[in-house]
């Protein structure tokens, strides 16, 4: 089977993300900005957490845009 080329996932950038995956991206640059911000009236455990929350996010947006092409493989 040949797959057409603007089916082939592509290595992911800010302009490649799907609009739900970029909503995921720019909450938590906006959560990280907020981090940012309050950082002396913050803990270290908080900042961490902070921090995971962050990383969790962009990997499920990444999760998301790689979810999306798996779809169009399928059909």
């Amino acid at each position: 089977m040949i797959i057409p080329e603007n089916l082939i996932a592509k290595p992911a950038t800010a302009k490649s993300y799907s609009s739900s995956a970029q909503s995921e991206i720019n909450r938590a640059n906006i959560f990280q900005q907020n981090s940012y911000f309050n950082l002396v009236e913050i803990s270290a455990e908080q900042r961490a957490e902070n921090l995971s929350i962050i990383r969790h996010t962009i990997h499920d947006a990444i999760y998301l845009e790689t979810y999306k092409y798996l779809q169009l493989w399928m059909i």
